[in-house]
């Protein structure tokens, strides 16, 4: 008997086979109320986990854009530039926006804006707008027109319970797109940005894939992008300060090599000291020393209390022993 658990199943098996190692910052990272959560999501400090369902979800939406276009059209209309990815000039290759088209009406032309809603979801976009409503969707469009140039936006909302549409156009402002520019260039720069809560139990946080990281004590996935020692380069490429910048493979990205050093703001434990090949921190069952395999650093000209690579901490970290 076919169920939908297996369809479910099959769904996040295909999606593990892909992977979801998305080294991109794109609008909508970039929009995220939670800034810490931005730069923890570009290094792709996490594993989102979503569910086959979850990905059902997502491929409604996709397909709801077509839906929206034809229904646009049939008014006059017209969609140009679908699905076209703009890149931020100075983001090196890292962050820009794929914007969901370009609304030409009346000689006028919107940056397209493309969203499902439940019903009540809906109802709160509807009577509050898209600003009070869906601020993180206001602030993907409004860095979408930073780099496409373009003044306004037409913001489409289709009601997934009764097709109804919420259509908003809003303008451009300048200094809402400048603070997202200024936040790219500090998530691209390492930065850890600002924490939208510091309490584990606040309602946003609760059901955040990076929770764990974040408030509790598990580690980050262990591959380049977490590394101290890696940094954004030109062309959208990686490079590795431990050895003199040299470009890092894309294949070598995803999983690091022996020398990983976790970059100290991902790890939610106290930092006591550190140097160029360890950092030594303050867990609950006392300090932790996370150093690359084979290299012993000498702190107060004593040997480092109980040391540990970066893939022992992450192991130890799940077991709740750090």
């Amino acid at each position: 008997m076919i169920t939908s658990e297996q369809v479910y199943n099959s769904i996040e098996k295909k999606a593990a086979e892909r992977g979801d190692f998305n080294r991109w910052l794109g609008a909508s990272g970039i929009g995220h109320p939670c800034s810490h959560y931005t730069s923890l999501a570009f290094h792709c400090a996490f594993d989102n986990n979503f569910s086959g369902r979850t990905f059902l979800i997502f491929e409604l939406g996709n397909l709801s854009e077509d839906l929206i276009c034809n229904a646009l059209a049939k008014a006059g209309i017209e969609v140009i530039e679908r699905q076209k990815r703009f890149d931020m000039p100075e983001g090196k290759g890292h962050v820009g926006a794929t914007i969901d088209g370009v609304a030409v009406y009346a000689n006028n032309y919107y940056l397209l804006e493309l969203k499902t809603s439940n019903a009540k979801q809906w109802k709160e976009l509807h009577e509050k707008g898209i600003k009070a409503a869906k601020p993180q969707h206001f602030a993907q469009c409004q860095f979408g027109m930073e780099l496409t140039g373009l003044a306004k936006t037409l913001y489409v909302s289709i009601n997934k319970d009764t097709c109804e549409l919420h259509i908003e156009e809003f303008m451009y402002e300048q200094p809402v797109a400048f603070n997202l520019k200024m936040l790219a260039h500090r998530v691209i720069g390492r930065e850890e940005g600002t924490k939208m809560s510091t309490r584990p139990d606040y309602f946003e946080c609760k059901w955040c894939a990076a929770h764990r990281i974040c408030h509790g004590h598990q580690t980050p996935r262990v591959h380049c992008l977490t590394c101290a020692h890696s940094k954004t380069a030109e062309g959208g490429v990686w490079q590795c300060g431990r050895f003199d910048d040299v470009e890092i493979p894309k294949d070598t990205l995803q999983v690091g090599c022996e020398h990983h050093v976790y970059m100290p703001w991902m790890v939610n434990m106290p930092v006591l000291g550190y140097g160029e090949y360890y950092v030594m921190y303050q867990g609950k069952n006392g300090r932790v020393c996370n150093c690359p395999t084979g290299e012993f650093p000498m702190i107060d000209g004593e040997e480092a209390p109980n040391m540990m690579t970066s893939a022992l901490m992450l192991e130890k970290s799940k077991e709740g022993a750090l």
